[in-house]
């Protein structure tokens, strides 16, 4: 049975997030390349753990270099800077969503 490698990566960095804060800190922030459902889960599992919401600003930050016009992506950007206060630059990030999504 052959498994698509995103697959092995989000199942592997769900496993790491859940057994160790110092791992998820190292994890390298562009080899994810385009694949939003990586960057996604790795914003989501760091969002969810308040010790490591700087780690998320980070993440969705390289997320949203590789891609720049993905929704869920600009939410996640905009969620970590405002749990970081960070409301300005949040903004910015729902404005450019308002724009790609207007309704």
């Amino acid at each position: 049975m052959l498994i698509a490698p995103v697959t092995v990566c989000v199942a592997s960095s769900t496993w790491i997030a859940n057994r160790s804060k110092r791992i998820v800190n190292r994890l390298p922030l562009s080899t994810h390349g385009t694949e939003p459902q990586v960057w996604v889960t790795g914003a989501r599992i760091a969002l969810g753990r308040p010790e490591l919401r700087e780690f998320a600003v980070e993440w969705t930050g390289e997320a949203v270099q590789f891609l720049p016009a993905h929704p869920e992506v600009l939410g996640l950007r905009a969620e970590a800077l405002l749990l970081t206060d960070r409301a300005p630059e949040a903004l910015s990030c729902w404005e450019t969503l308002v724009k790609l999504c207007p309704d």
